[in-house]
């Protein structure tokens, strides 16, 4: 398994071949941190490819939180261009919650 900074946030694969399950983990209203390396690591290894968008950086966890509820805005299509991400990569989502 490894962990790396992307552009889009982090990104955890589980060890071996895949394809794998992908899951769009989301972060609490401070960003990405160590609980969310720490959260996407404990999933690849339990076998998911697992990508955590960065919401936060340049919106602030303001601006961050009025985008989602609002639902329009980068939040919400960065979601969305992480699970197209997701699924570029062989993934199937493991599900939509």
């Amino acid at each position: 398994m490894t962990a790396s900074a992307l552009d889009a946030g982090l990104v955890a694969t589980p060890r071996g071949d895949g394809p794998f399950p992908g899951v769009v983990l989301l972060s609490e209203a401070w960003g990405l941190d160590p609980e969310v390396e720490r959260l996407a690591t404990l999933l690849a290894e339990a076998g998911f490819l697992t990508a955590a968008p960065d919401l936060v950086s340049g919106r602030g966890a303001t601006g961050a939180a009025i985008e989602a509820v609002r639902g329009d805005g980068g939040v919400y299509s960065q979601v969305l261009e992480t699970a197209d991400w997701l699924a570029s990569q062989a993934c199937k989502l493991a599900s939509s919650v």
